[in-house]
């Protein structure tokens, strides 16, 4: 009946321990706590029987008062005996073991992807200070997951490919957690992703990229580069302002992407053509310093690094200087390279390989590109169907 009510007066007032006691009857001393993680109230039980048949009766009572008197003193600073269990981790603030995540990935990940981390992480952390401000990782549980993303995806009103992104982005820490022993189950693992709409990109026309070439040979060649690396060589863009002038290999007619720069983390060797290869000598990129970044600041082979969003706000300015279709976009260039040389016979393991693609799935996927040119092809040019 003790314990029954012991407990009850726990769950009713909801205090984070019951002071320890001395029970005669069973010879032990006892006190309640509550494991922070499941909310539970657990009872800890010290039997006392061995030493009471070894000491004198006076003895006796002044170990149990001192017992009792240094259990309820550690209790009341915070101390909770689960902190010293196998499961330890489950118990650190949840902050601090997103600075622990933070701190291990910046060794390991590209700037880009970081920047990913970051955000996440943070909007995490600010979530979980407004609504469960002494957030343990181990009592991060699947609702706590499901409110972090809805409160993410109607607050900053962020589109249903964002959503993805963010869930995406949070299974990774949380793996991150649970291989790590900071908690027992990924909570984002069994959440689903919402239904979005395909990326809006266009395949570049014929017409589209003679404007591009005839307006950077005269405006800005070194960005017209960067447009050729990214439609001749598949470079992505990202990966093109961490190109050094080392990656360039002229006499193997290639340029490295170095695997702390690709986005798979895999080197690979992108092919330069002619028209290229002319281009970077008439830039004189080669008469730098090797460790010189190829696109570097102010669109200028230098030591200095480009910004991280100045390709895309100059391709921004671009467009509507040229008038360019609202989908085109700088990464178009290398969708449309891989549609038209998928059209051209190219078979799609090499695409893939050139393309630093993960699969045939993904090469695959630009053929479903729609072809602008398409109904005037089949129009002039009709197949038979009879002779």
């Amino acid at each position: 009946m003790l314990t029954t009510h012991i407990h009850n007066s726990l769950q009713q007032v909801s205090l984070t321990y019951l002071p320890a006691q001395y029970h005669h009857s069973t010879c032990m001393v006892d006190y309640y706590i509550c494991d922070p993680v499941t909310g539970k109230k657990i009872r800890k039980q010290i039997r006392l029987l061995r030493v009471r048949n070894r000491t004198t009766q006076r003895e006796f009572q002044r170990y149990v008062a001192d017992l009792i008197y240094n259990i309820n003193n550690r209790l009341a600073a915070g101390w909770n005996p689960l902190h010293e269990t196998s499961n330890a981790k489950h118990y650190t603030p949840f902050s601090e073991a997103i600075d622990l995540f933070v701190e291990e990935k910046i060794k390991e990940c590209r700037p880009d992807t970081m920047r990913s981390y970051k955000s996440v992480s943070t909007a995490m952390v600010r979530f979980t200070s407004k609504f469960y401000p002494t957030m343990l990782v181990g009592a991060f549980t699947n609702k706590i997951a499901m409110e972090f993303l809805e409160h993410i995806y109607s607050s900053r009103k962020i589109s249903a490919r964002s959503y993805n992104n963010y869930l995406k982005t949070s299974k990774v820490i949380f793996g991150f957690f649970k291989d790590h022993f900071y908690c027992p189950v990924n909570p984002f693992e069994e959440i689903k992703i919402k239904r979005s709409e395909d990326k809006k990109r266009g395949i570049l026309s014929d017409g589209t990229r003679t404007l591009l070439y005839e307006y950077l040979s005269e405006n800005n060649k070194m960005f017209l580069l960067v447009c050729y690396l990214v439609y001749y060589s598949l470079i992505r863009p990202k990966e093109i302002r961490c190109l050094k002038v080392q990656d360039i290999r002229l006499a193997e007619k290639c340029i490295v992407i170095r695997s702390e720069v690709a986005k798979n983390h895999k080197e690979r060797y992108a092919a330069l053509t002619t028209e290229v290869i002319h281009l970077i000598l008439d830039l004189g990129v080669l008469n730098h310093p090797a460790t010189h970044y190829v696109v570097g600041a102010n669109f200028e082979s230098g030591p200095d690094k480009l910004p991280d969003n100045a390709m895309s706000k100059y391709w921004d300015k671009l467009r509507r200087k040229l008038r360019l279709p609202a989908d085109a976009q700088l990464y178009s260039l290398r969708d449309t390279a891989i549609f038209e040389n998928l059209k051209a016979g190219i078979d799609p393991l090499t695409i893939q390989q050139h393309a630093d693609h993960h699969s045939l799935r993904m090469t695959d996927i630009y053929a479903k590109h729609k072809d602008t040119e398409l109904i005037d092809k089949m129009f002039h040019q009709p197949i038979s169907f009879h002779k």
